[in-house]
C-alpha cells in the first residue's frame, strides 16, 4: 500500500493507520486504541488562521509520537482528531500514558499551547479483541463524548464503557422513536388537579406530556428531557397547548365548569427571543378568558441565566397570562430571581417533602410562603403524597396543593368528571 502523507502533520492517515491496526491484530498483540480531540480547536483557527493552527496540529501530533513506544503509531484522522494504537498492559497503564501526554502537551513552550491547550480523550483498551479497526474507533470516540468533563476548560479521557456508551446511544433512539410517536398520535396529555387548601376544592390543574404506549398504557417518561434537550419539545408543547385550549373552549361555550391549566415551557423557550408569539398566535383562534391560562418557568431551565428567565417570564405577563416559578428552591439563583421576576405565583419544589419533612425543610417552607405573600404571590406545594403535610401546609398559609393525597395525574375525560362533581358540590 502506498503510503499518503498527511499534508498538515506529515505523517501517515486514517488509512495507513488501519492498516497497521489490522497487522496489529493479526499477531494477537494487546492493543488499546485511543481517539484524542483537541478542546475549543475553533478558537485556535479563528486567532492564529490556517497557518497558525496547522502548526499547533504538526507540533501537537509531533508531542504524541514522542509519547509513542516501538510498535505504536498514531495519525491525524480529520480536522484536530488523532487516532493512537498503544500496547496495552492493562487498563491502569493506558491511563498513566495518557496522562504523560495531556502533561507533554501542557506543559509545551509553545507560547500558542503552553498551558491553553487542553484535550479531550476515549480510550478504547481492548481495541485488539474487536474484528474491525471502525468499530474500535467509534467505541473510543464515544468513550470520549461519554465523559463529564468534555464541556470544561481541562483534559478530560474516560475508558469505554459498555453501559455508558447504551445510554449515549439510547438517547438518540429515543429521539427517533419520539418523532414517530409524535407522528402517530400517541402523544397525549394528563391532567393533575391542584387543589385549594382553604377549602379543599379543586382550582386549577397542571397539564403533564405522556407517551401512550401501544398498549393503551403510559409510557415510562425518560424520553422528556432527550426532547426537551434537542428543541423538539416546543413542537410538541404547542400541539397539547392548542389541543387544550379547544377543549377548555368547548366546556366553557356548554356553560361547564373550568379551572386554570398551566403549561411547561420547554427549555427551548429560554433561547427564543419571542417565543410567546407560537402560542398566541393559537391562543387567538379560541374564545378562551385568559385568566384561565398558566405558564410554568423552571427556574434550572435558563442554565442558570437569569437574564433569560426574566425574559421569558416578562414575555408571558405582556402577552397576559399568569407566570408561576416551578421548582422553587431547586435551584441556586432563587432569590436573586424573585427581585427582578414578575411571576404570579411560585410552586414550592418537591424536595422538602421527600425528606421526611424535617423540621429545617419545614423552616424554609414557612419562610418561603411567608415572603410569596409578602410580594403578592400565590404558593403551590408539589408532590404532596401526605395529608399531615398538607395539613400543616394549611395552618401556615399555603394556598394550593398538587400530589398523590389528593389526586393523581389522569386523562382528560376523568379530569372533566371531576370538574364536573366539583361543580355539583359547589
Amino acid at each position: 500500500m502506498d503510503l499518503e502523507l498527511d499534508p498538515v502533520t506529515g505523517g501517515g492517515q486514517e488509512g495507513w493507520l488501519k492498516q497497521k491496526f489490522e497487522e496489529i491484530r493479526a499477531r494477537g498483540i494487546e492493543c488499546a486504541l485511543v481517539w484524542v480531540n483537541i478542546k475549543r480547536f475553533l478558537y485556535y483557527r479563528c486567532r492564529y488562521g490556517k497557518a497558525g493552527s496547522d502548526e499547533i496540529l504538526k507540533t501537537v501530533y509531533d508531542i504524541i509520537w514522542d509519547t509513542l513506544e516501538d510498535g505504536e503509531c498514531a495519525a491525524r484522522i480529520y480536522a484536530d482528531n488523532f487516532v493512537l494504537l498503544l500496547r496495552c498492559h492493562g487498563r491502569e497503564d493506558v491511563t498513566k500514558r495518557i496522562e504523560l501526554l495531556d502533561w507533554a502537551v501542557y506543559r509545551h513552550p509553545d507560547d500558542r499551547i503552553h498551558r491553553d491547550i487542553f484535550l479531550s480523550m476515549g480510550i478504547y483498551p481492548d481495541a485488539g479483541r474487536v474484528a474491525d479497526y471502525y468499530e474500535a474507533s467509534i467505541r473510543a470516540d464515544l468513550a470520549r463524548r461519554c465523559c463529564p468533563q468534555i464541556r470544561l476548560r481541562n483534559s478530560s479521557y474516560e475508558l469505554y464503557d459498555q453501559k455508558a456508551c447504551r445510554d449515549f446511544l439510547k438517547s438518540y433512539e429515543i429521539e427517533r422513536k419520539t418523532v414517530r410517536a409524535h407522528r402517530d398520535g400517541r402523544f397525549s396529555f394528563y391532567i393533575q388537579p391542584k387543589v385549594r387548601l382553604s377549602d379543599q376544592k379543586v382550582a386549577g390543574a397542571e397539564l403533564l406530556l405522556r407517551w401512550i404506549g401501544k398498549d393503551g398504557a403510559p409510557a415510562e417518561n425518560d424520553f422528556i428531557p432527550v426532547i426537551d434537550q434537542n428543541g423538539y419539545m416546543r413542537e410538541v408543547d404547542l400541539c397539547l397547548f392548542e389541543d387544550m385550549c379547544r377543549m377548555m373552549q368547548q366546556r366553557l361555550e356548554q356553560g361547564l365548569f373550568m379551572v386554570p391549566v398551566s403549561f411547561n415551557l420547554s427549555g427551548a423557550c429560554y433561547e427564543t427571543e419571542n417565543f410567546m408569539e407560537a402560542y398566541l398566535d393559537i391562543y387567538r383562534q379560541y374564545r378562551i378568558p385568559a385568566s384561565f391560562i398558566e405558564f410554568e418557568l423552571l427556574e434550572t431551565g435558563s442554565l442558570y441565566d437569569t437574564d433569560l428567565l426574566i425574559r421569558a417570564a416578562g414575555q408571558i405577563k405582556k402577552a397576559g397570562f399568569a407566570c408561576l416559578l416551578d421548582d422553587f428552591g431547586s435551584g441556586f439563583s432563587t432569590l436573586g430571581v424573585l427581585s427582578h421576576i414578575s411571576a404570579d405565583g411560585l410552586k414550592i419544589d418537591r424536595s422538602f417533602f421527600k425528606r421526611g419533612f424535617q423540621e429545617k425543610d419545614r423552616l424554609i417552607v414557612k419562610t418561603i410562603i411567608d415572603l410569596a405573600k409578602e410580594l403578592g404571590m400565590k404558593t403551590t406545594a408539589e408532590g404532596i403524597e401526605s395529608m399531615e403535610y398538607a395539613g400543616y401546609l394549611r395552618s401556615i398559609g399555603c394556598d394550593m396543593v398538587q400530589g398523590y393525597c389528593y389526586y393523581r395525574p389522569m386523562a382528560l375525560q376523568d379530569f372533566f368528571l371531576l370538574l364536573d362533581g366539583a361543580a355539583c358540590s359547589r
